[in-house]
């Protein structure tokens, strides 16, 4: 959305001719390969439409780009519309800022094809000494044909737009405030700087690391949905007693209500974290940095989703389990059990398990390797924090076999192999790593953890996954030089 405002300070009217807007707007499904390698092709697919009666500016593909003899319709659009600016000419493109920069009339534009869109509104507006004038573009992504309609239907119909705009920046700014409360970040001393840097440093931890959606209370029906998606045996066994748990329970109550003794069962409680609002970090400048804030699925429905590159979240759960200590175990039990066997760490943490880089000969940007110099320090804060507030709770958990290892399919190369090349020092199991993806599609994302010969997972106890780290930091300890740094990264 862009708010625009002009005022006059002069004592004396004013005419002004503005155009204001918003330049080369992509259509929905160009995907991010499409667009940095195809650009100019996807510019020749380009189709945007004006609705003049709404206003509503309609940015689609006439058909998606492919080389196959088969039909491929865009049957979505990305919408723009505009409220508070009367008797405004919209342009569906660039090619006519030049005859505005000259002082020349423009006329307005409803079917744009083949090249890039836009959405610029040009508008005279008279201004009385000490007035002004502002107005909204709104932009939106994925509509289809039922939500355009009722879009333009509810344009049509012309009610209070900057009203309604206004109410709901101020709505969600308040919430938006909530969530950094729920993180302890409003404070009040005598030092307004330090007030205001501790609001900023708590929005941005919140935003990598996510905050609890509704603090220590854990929706039934969603840890639901995340059994489902980790181990669907697990959910089948199980899922029929535990939909029989209240609609909402505190965490500490979830593991009290497992049914039985059972590992898996046990250990996807325990890493459980009901975390919303979370995004990987990363400059969106790199080409290999994606990410995105889930917060609502395809039907609009809420959504409790995290993600985040290792050393970065785990960071910000530190400062998040000063707010939440509560959920200290389940931080301390999805760190160990995403570590590996030969003791590192993937790249990746998200809700549903961990991913790791994947070899591409095409991709100059392609690499691999495992970051061992940030690994033991985080896990040491988790450890220190349970220490502080759950004293004799991580005793409990040395000699429970209830974490497991994960699987990533890098294969470090043998002692002798890294002496003759220290630059090149894991190779890329293609092989397992078409076994794992074929055990995630058929069991859950629980296909990612090490299996025993019969399929099932894995387990070991807390004190082996303390002790493997540790050992492979002295196995690479070079007396006098510190810790050999030999994982490529």
């Amino acid at each position: 959305m862009i708010r625009a405002q002009i005022e006059n300070l002069n004592s004396m009217p004013v005419n002004v001719n503005i155009l204001n807007g918003i330049q080369n707007i992509l259509p929905v499904q160009v995907e991010r390969r499409l667009q940095l390698e195809y650009s100019t092709l996807v510019d020749g697919y380009k189709k945007s439409e004006l609705r003049e009666a709404s206003g509503l500016g309609l940015f689609i593909l006439s058909s998606v780009p492919t080389d196959k003899a088969e039909p491929n319709e865009s049957l979505k659009a990305n919408t723009v519309w505009f409220t508070g600016l009367e008797d405004a000419t919209i342009l569906l493109s660039a090619r006519q800022l030049e005859r505005f920069r000259r002082g020349l009339a423009v006329r307005q534009e409803t079917d744009v094809r083949g090249v890039r869109g836009a959405y610029f509104l040009q508008s005279e507006i008279e201004l009385a000494p000490g007035s002004g004038k502002t107005w909204y573009i709104v932009a939106d992504l994925n509509k289809d044909h039922s939500d355009v309609a009722a879009l333009s239907d509810f344009l049509t119909s012309r009610p209070n737009f900057q009203q309604r705009i206004e109410d709901a920046i101020l709505n969600d700014s308040e919430r938006l405030k909530t969530k950094i409360a729920q993180a302890d970040g409003c404070q009040l001393t005598d030092d307004a700087f330090n007030n205001f840097r501790h609001f900023s440093n708590t929005l941005y931890n919140i935003m990598r690391g996510g905050i609890f959606d509704n603090g220590y209370l854990v929706e039934k029906d969603d840890f639901l949905r995340f059994l489902q998606t980790a181990n669907r045996d697990t959910a089948q066994k199980y899922g029929p007693v535990l939909d029989g748990l209240p609609g909402q329970l505190n965490v500490n109550d979830l593991l009290q209500h497992i049914p039985a003794p059972d590992p898996n069962l046990e250990r996807l409680a325990s890493q459980y974290l009901p975390l919303t609002f979370s995004r990987r970090h990363g400059d969106p400048s790199r080409p290999w940095n994606q990410f995105s804030i889930e917060l609502k699925d395809e039907q609009g429905n809420k959504k409790l989703d995290y993600q985040g590159n290792w050393r970065d979240i785990f960071q910000n759960w530190e400062a998040l389990a000063l707010s939440y200590p509560e959920y200290l175990e389940h931080m301390i039990a999805k760190f160990v059990s995403a570590s590996t066997a030969d003791g590192y760490n993937p790249y990746r943490v998200v809700r549903d398990g961990f991913d790791w880089e994947v070899v591409d000969p095409a991709d100059p940007w392609s690499h691999i390797g495992y970051w061992g110099d940030h690994q033991i320090i985080y896990l040491l804060k988790l450890l220190e924090l349970s220490h502080k507030y759950h004293p004799g709770k991580l005793q409990s958990l040395l000699s429970k076999a209830i974490f497991t290892y994960a699987n990533v399919p890098y294969r470090i190369k043998p002692y002798h192999d890294i002496l003759q090349d220290p630059h090149n020092t894991i190779d890329f199991d293609f092989e397992l790593d078409d076994a794992i993806h074929a055990r995630v599609q058929a069991r859950g994302t629980d296909g990612k953890f090490i299996c025993l010969e019969d399929g099932g997972i894995y387990h070991v106890n807390l004190l082996e996954k303390l002790l493997v780290p540790l050992l492979v930091k002295f196995s690479n300890f070079v007396p006098g030089a510190g810790i050999w740094m030999n994982t490529q990264r």
